[in-house]
C-alpha cells in the first residue's frame, strides 16, 4: 500500500454471525471491538472485517492446496478460517501486507517460559515472586502455576511424550519402525528435551516458524498473489528480543511487558494494552467441523485403500474419534486438540499421501517427486 495514503486498510476475520461458540476466561471470540478502539486512536486504519465462508475449499477440497504448494498445511482448520481476508485483499488489489506471525517469540513475548529458567537457576524468591504475581497470590493457583508452567517443563518427561501421542495420528507400528520418538529425544525436541529458558525456548520456535510459514506464505502468495511480509521477524528485531534480559518482558506478573509499554507510549488504547486476553483462532471451529462432519467415514475409508497412508496413519483411532462425536460445542471444548487438531491434520496429509500415490506430484512436480517409503 502507498505510505501516504488517506487510509490504511485492516483486515481481520471475524466470526461467523450467528455461529455457536463457547467462551473460554482467557480468550475473546471477535476482534472486532479492539480494532474500532485502534481506529479511534489511529482515524486512518480502515478496518475490514471478513467473515469466513461456509464451505472453505482447504477443508473439503485440500488437492488444490497441493496442487499449488506441493505441500500439506500444518493449520488446516484456522488457515480456511482466515483465508477469506486474502480473498479481500485480493478484491481491493492488494499486492502485499504486513503481518506479524512472529510476534509472539519476539516483540510481544509473554516472558512466562521465564520461569523454568528461573527454576533450573534456583532463583526461588523470584520465581515464587512471579508465580504469585501471575494467579493473583491465590495460594493453590499459585502452586498450579510453579508446577505446570516452571518445574512441570523439567521432571514430566513421559506425560509430554504421552501428550505428543495425543496430539499426532502416527500408527503405532509406524511410530516403532520409525523411531519417532528416539529421533526425537536425540535432536531436543521441545516436547522431550525441554527448553532451559525463554531464549532457547523462542529460538526453537522461531526456527521452526520460518519453515511452517514458508511453506504457508508461499502457498497464499501463489494463489492470491499476495506477498506477505512480517516486521516482527526482522532479523534485527530477532536479534534485539533475544538481546534484552527476560525480566523486561515478564515483570510482577505483568507478562508482555515490553510490548505493553511501547504500546502505551505509541498511544494504543488501553482496551489492547491492558487486556490479558488473546483473540481467539476460528472460535466457531465446532460449527464448522459439523459441517463436515458427514464426510469423515468416507475420508477415513479412503485412507485405508491407501497403502503408505494406512501404514502411516491410524484410521482405527480416527474412527473411534468419530465415534465419540459430542452433540454440543460445550461438550467438544475439552476435545478440541483431537477434534481440531489431531483429526484434522491426519485427514489432511492423508489426502496428501493419496494424491502423491496418485501421479499427480510427478505430473506437476518432476524435480519434487514423492516416492512411498
Amino acid at each position: 500500500g502507498q505510505t501516504n495514503a488517506p487510509e490504511i486498510p485492516v483486515f481481520t476475520t471475524v466470526p461467523e454471525s450467528g455461529a455457536t461458540m463457547v467462551p473460554h476466561r482467557r480468550n475473546y471470540a471477535s476482534e472486532r471491538s479492539p480494532v474500532l478502539a485502534m481506529q479511534a486512536a489511529f482515524p486512518r486504519l480502515a478496518p475490514r472485517f471478513a467473515e469466513p465462508g461456509k464451505r472453505p475449499d482447504i477443508e473439503f477440497a485440500p488437492e488444490r492446496v497441493f496442487e499449488e504448494a506441493a505441500v500439506p498445511l500444518v493449520t488446516v482448520m484456522q488457515t480456511g478460517w482466515s483465508e477469506t481476508i486474502f480473498q479481500r485483499m485480493r478484491e481491493e488489489g492488494a499486492t502485499s501486507c504486513l503481518a506479524g506471525h512472529a510476534g509472539n517469540w519476539t516483540l510481544t513475548w509473554d516472558g512466562v517460559f521465564s520461569l523454568p529458567g528461573l527454576f533450573r537457576q534456583g532463583r526461588w524468591l523470584r520465581l515464587i515472586s512471579e508465580a504469585g504475581a501471575l494467579s493473583g497470590y491465590h495460594p493453590l493457583r499459585t502452586a498450579r502455576s510453579l508446577l505446570r508452567a516452571a518445574i512441570g517443563p523439567s521432571i514430566l518427561p513421559k506425560r509430554r511424550e504421552s501428550q505428543w501421542r495425543r496430539q499426532g495420528c502416527l500408527h503405532p507400528r509406524a511410530e516403532a519402525d520409525l523411531k519417532i520418538l528416539e529421533h526425537l529425544r536425540a535432536v531436543g525436541d521441545r516436547r522431550f528435551a525441554f527448553p532451559r529458558d525463554g531464549i532457547e525456548q523462542r529460538t526453537q520456535h522461531l526456527t521452526r516458524l520460518r519453515a511452517q510459514a514458508g511453506e504457508n506464505l508461499g502457498w497464499l502468495r501463489a494463489r492470491y498473489g499476495i506477498e506477505t511480509r512480517d516486521p516482527t521477524a526482522d532479523i534485527r528485531v530477532i536479534d534485539f528480543c533475544l538481546s534484552i534480559p527476560e525480566d523486561q518482558f515478564l515483570r510482577k506478573g505483568q507478562t508482555r511487558w515490553l510490548a505493553r509499554r511501547l504500546l502505551r507510549a505509541a498511544g494504543v488504547p488501553a482496551e489492547i494494552t491492558e487486556t490479558t486476553k488473546r483473540g481467539a483462532w476460528c472460535p466457531e471451529w465446532f460449527v464448522r467441523m459439523e459441517r463436515r462432519r458427514p464426510a469423515f467415514d468416507s475420508e477415513i475409508a479412503l485412507l485405508r485403500k491407501s497403502p503408505t497412508a494406512a501404514r502411516l496413519l491410524d484410521p482405527d483411532r480416527l474412527e473411534r474419534l468419530i465415534a465419540r462425536w459430542p452433540q454440543t460445542a460445550e461438550d467438544a471444548a475439552p476435545l478440541r486438540q483431537e477434534l481440531d487438531g489431531m483429526l484434522t491434520r491426519a485427514l489432511h496429509v492423508g489426502a496428501f499421501i493419496r494424491w502423491a500415490e496418485s501421479g499427480s506430484v510427478v505430473h506437476k512436480y518432476p524435480s519434487r517427486a514423492i516416492t512411498s517409503p
